[in-house]
């Protein structure tokens, strides 16, 4: 793979061809050299990452601990900072290497290497009007998370067209997934409300994500698929605002509130229209639209025959709680047909595998699951995958989010871990197979340091974390009270519910048992548990498909109510009490 290399160039350096190259420095090897010019005081991270130039990487986004965002200083490398020293190794340290989170641009030209994986982004390119097919009948469905974009080509013809065009090549898809390229301005989206704070910043972040759009379309138009004639965006509200440039101060600021609602259609340059799904409130978005309409409408609409929809359809009955689960936890409790209560709360990237000390994306190589054996913990390593984007293959050892929940559960089943998360002492473990966990092949595998602190070795790479327990309870927390202060508000019990339906791509993987064991939800709550996949993604298709669908969901928003629960005093204080591993 050809080196990557940069020059990155403070904006007060008006012309940048009068900037001296140091050949010697950057051409020491074959490589390509970028020049970005940056406003000083920009985190280098978001520099790079933000620039356009590079595939996104599934950064922590300035948590300093995944170590992805490394660069290497070329010359006159800046003191290490202890960050840097705890997560780097002594050899890296002196050869250079640094974290770009954690560094700004100063007066002068940086010169920089970056890692082996770093890849430059495909360029995308007009196509010229005589060389367009727009088909009629193909569409194109977006599900626009703040980790990961999916999207999928449908025909609205029962596929027929599409499959016909498919057996021109076996090569061909018609959906994928990629990296939010918005990642490098933070991993959620308060982050990214907080780099959005002036038009330009907006303006950046608009154009790596519609550049991600128009390549969608570019790869399509290349491998011989016709033009879709129209789009439809499903996304969270920030994330919503923020393609389309849209203001999104009274997001990031109380009083909360939207000035822009979705539900309509846009026109931008070098995209077909795309009507976007509509908007429930600040924090809850056409990502829940689409998805309750998926449940509401999904099953009356589908002709079996055709398999439109991957996840498999139940006509839905009265109360459920819709939960999709990402860097922000959206919930809609409906009582009847037209009376539901929506809600939200902050969860962190730490579902997606990102900021936990071994966290990764699913990709070949990484550890799925656990299981016990007579030996002790077996791992589990993902042997294939779906996603299209080798960029989630940047790390070759990891756990997935489903890991550590799974990993959690036996430890706190072996009474290694207890309810508030803490390791026990070795005096207090009993259990013969706990035991086998903690000391394999007469090593001892729970270890104190004064860096780490108290922390589980997996392997000689490999290791759980009393912090990364502690991220895991602050999800476990905002989930459980979430879903506890719907039922109180609707006036129900938890035993009350028909349906419990959990989206999104932890919902589609994990164990239910280990929600129950972990206080995710109450023991039995398992049983009501429907895993519907990627349900935002699957009512996008639904809108395009069959638009009446757009005015059945417009007329349904008419009647939901919103349960604040961030703001409110006693929700702090409840989830501070329910950080444990327990759901009542």
């Amino acid at each position: 793979m050809t080196d990557l290399k940069l020059v990155l160039i403070p904006k007060n350096k008006e012309n940048i061809q009068n900037i001296k190259l140091d050949r010697q420095l950057l051409e020491t090897e074959e490589c390509n050299i970028l020049q970005i010019k940056a406003d000083k005081e920009e985190f280098l991270s978001q520099v790079i990452y933000l620039s356009g130039l590079l595939e996104p990487l599934p950064l922590c986004s300035g948590l300093g601990s995944c170590t992805l965002c490394r660069i290497r200083f070329l010359e006159n490398p800046p003191k290490p900072l202890n960050q840097e020293l705890n997560k780097l190794s002594a050899e890296d340290i002196k050869a250079g290497w640094r974290l770009s989170c954690l560094r700004k641009i100063e007066d002068e030209p940086l010169y920089l290497a970056l890692p082996k994986y770093a890849r430059l982004a495909r360029t995308t390119h007009k196509v010229a009007k005589n060389q367009l097919v727009e088909d009629q009948n193909v569409t194109l469905a977006i599900d626009l998370g703040s980790t990961s974009v999916y999207w999928s080509v449908n025909s609205q013809d029962n596929n027929a067209n599409l499959q016909n065009i498919k057996q021109q090549s076996q090569q061909q898809k018609v959906e994928g997934v990629f990296l939010n390229p918005q990642m490098g301005a933070g991993a959620d989206v308060i982050s990214r409300l907080a780099f959005a704070n002036t038009l330009e910043k907006r303006r950046q972040l608009q154009n790596v994500t519609l550049d991600s759009f128009r390549r969608i379309l570019n790869d399509l138009t290349d491998e011989g698929f016709p033009r879709p004639k129209e789009l439809c965006l499903a996304a969270n509200s920030v994330m919503t605002y923020l393609t389309l440039n849209k203001d999104p101060q009274r997001l990031a600021a109380a009083p909360y509130n939207l000035t822009y609602r979705g539900g309509c259609y846009e026109y931008l340059e070098g995209l077909p229209p795309i009507w976007v799904a509509p908007l429930l409130s600040p924090f809850v978005g056409g990502d829940i639209s689409a998805g309750i309409a998926f449940i509401l409408f999904g099953k009356e609409y589908v002709d079996k025959k055709e398999n439109f929809f991957d996840e498999a359809l139940v006509k839905p009955e009265y109360p459920f709680i819709l939960a999709d689960l990402g860097t922000n936890g959206e919930f809609v409790l409906c009582l009847g047909p037209d009376d539901a209560i929506i809600s939200s709360v902050p969860m962190g990237p730490a579902l997606e595998g990102i900021g936990l000390s071994c966290g990764a994306m699913a990709s070949p190589g990484i550890i799925s699951s656990f299981s016990l054996s007579p030996q002790g913990l077996l791992a589990h390593k993902l042997q294939q995958t779906e996603m299209h984007s080798t960029s989630y293959a940047v790390k070759k050892e990891g756990l997935t989010a489903t890991a550590y929940l799974n990993l959690l559960a036996h430890l706190l089943q072996l009474n290694i871990i207890d309810a508030n998360g803490l390791f026990k002492k070795n005096n207090e473990i009993f259990h013969p197979l706990a035991k086998k966990v903690l000391l394999q092949n007469g090593e001892e595998r729970l270890i104190n340091d004064q860096v780490k602190g108290t922390y589980l070795k997996l392997d000689d790479k490999l290791y759980l974390s009393s912090v990364d327990i502690e991220e895991i309870l602050k999800v476990k927390a905002a989930f459980s009270l979430a879903v506890k202060s719907l039922l109180n508000s609707g006036g129900i019990q938890f035993k009350d519910l028909k349906h419990f339906f959990l989206a999104g791509a932890l919902g589609k993987y994990i164990a239910v048992e280990n929600l129950e064991t972990l206080g995710f939800l109450p023991l039995g709550g398992g049983n009501l548990v429907k895993n519907i996949g990627n349900s935002s993604l699957s009512g996008a298709k639904l809108f395009l498909k069959y638009p009446e669908t757009r005015e059945r969901i417009l007329t349904w928003i008419t009647n939901i109510k919103e349960l604040e629960l961030a703001r409110q005093q006693a929700f702090i204080d409840a989830y501070v009490e329910d950080m444990k591993f327990s759901f009542y």
